[in-house]
């Protein structure tokens, strides 16, 4: 298999091959976001596939919580999960209980669990590379993990380029349930957020940090007002660059143009309620928003850095017609402006939209990934295939 292909993935039914398999998901995040988000997706698929699924996470996290609700076992880390005697107790946990894959999904959880796994002989370890971000200790990725999934074509250039052998590498997309939205919850928010059934609504979804590029998105909203534009643009998130924008839309004048609606529980109503769906990004490892927002047919305004190539069809590795949004320079907020109002004038073109729909659903979807991840765990652990 070529690591860096496009998967054709057979459909894995529950209770068989699969159900052989005993598999320890690891995490040491205390709090939770895309990657917590994917664990608990991977593992609900996992299980509804005959898996036994377990789960090692930091005590007192919000996925702990979570995933003792949904009925899982789940063992208690303490902090990063490096005390020795807890990895010695966990190597004799892992022992008894036959557990085949252990999946670490962030590197702390590969230190830890990743060499407690080690040293069981015929236990498979599997990492995974969620972002951009540079990659501290390759040797890590190269010797603990017998596999490491990448949520992208770029983050696997990425690992490649700092040194991890190709061969260890498998491209994964991370996925998302279909977003369920309503027509009443939609005109609800445009009635809340638009002062006139004339001005045009943009959305964005993401974390208050530099590297979200929401400065270029409160430039070009003040742009579109200098030129009469009717515009209100709507930021979900919070973070740490929040005081810095809150004083650029000051200076900018654009203060009922622009909010910073802080963390939402409805991303996806947001984002179904949009004319428009902004996503000025300058580094993404993938981009599971802008999946979304295609999925539910709106127009897209985007970067094409990173992940998001994947996401918008725009690598040719993914074999699509993209790219399936308007694309612009990350940072250039003229460029932006001159993207939003092309996409203002074409956001009935709906042949577009239905493409960039149905590739979305196909490419990343829950499903396709769990059928994915699966099929890696068998061909890392063939006889456990064979005996099942």
């Amino acid at each position: 298999m070529i690591p860096n292909t496009p998967l054709s993935i057979p459909t894995v039914h529950p209770m068989q091959e699969a159900n052989k398999l005993r598999v320890l998901l690891g995490s040491t995040q205390a709090g939770w976001g895309g990657g917590e988000v994917y664990l608990r997706n991977l593992a609900k698929g996992l299980r509804d596939r005959g898996v036994e699924v377990f789960l090692a996470v930091r005590d007192a996290s919000v996925l702990q919580e979570k995933m003792i609700a949904e009925g899982f076992t789940v063992r208690a880390l303490s902090g990063k999960g490096r005390n020795p005697l807890q990895l010695w107790n966990l190597r004799a946990w892992l022992k008894r209980e036959n557990i085949s894959v252990v999946h670490c999904n962030d590197s702390h959880s590969l230190t830890g669990l990743g060499i407690a796994a080690n040293a069981v002989r015929g236990l498979k370890v599997v990492g995974i590379r969620h972002t951009m971000f540079p990659i501290r200790s390759v040797l890590k990725y190269s010797r603990v993990a017998d596999r490491v999934i990448c949520v992208s074509h770029a983050v696997s250039d990425a690992c490649v380029a700092r040194g991890i052998p190709q061969e260890k590498l498998q491209v994964i997309h991370a996925a998302i349930e279909i977003p369920t939205v309503d027509a009443e919850s939609r005109e609800s928010l445009r009635k809340e957020f638009l002062p006139s059934s004339s001005h045009r609504l943009i959305v964005a979804v993401g974390n208050l940090l530099p590297c979200k590029g929401h400065e270029t998105l409160v430039r070009a909203v003040a742009t579109l007002k200098s030129e009469g534009n009717r515009v209100t643009a709507v930021i979900a998130g919070e973070g740490e660059h929040r005081p810095f924008l809150e004083s650029l839309i000051r200076r900018l004048d654009v203060t009922d143009e622009v909010r910073l609606l802080g963390y939402r529980n409805d991303p996806d109503q947001l984002i179904a309620a949009a004319d428009v769906v902004a996503h000025p990004s300058h580094s993404e490892g993938l981009c599971l928003t802008v999946a979304a927002a295609m999925i539910l047919r709106r127009p897209v305004v985007s970067t094409n850095v990173g992940g998001l190539r994947d996401v918008l069809g725009c690598d040719p590795r993914m074999r699509s017609n993209g790219p399936f949004a308007k694309v612009f320079e990350v940072g250039n907020d003229a460029a932006m402006a001159f993207a939003l109002r092309e996409s203002f004038a074409d956001s009935g073109n709906a042949e577009l939209l239905d493409e960039a729909s149905r590739y979305a659903r196909n490419q990343f979807v829950t499903d396709r990934m769990v059928d994915a991840t699966l099929n890696l765990y068998r061909e890392l652990h063939p006889r456990v295939a064979r005996a099942a």
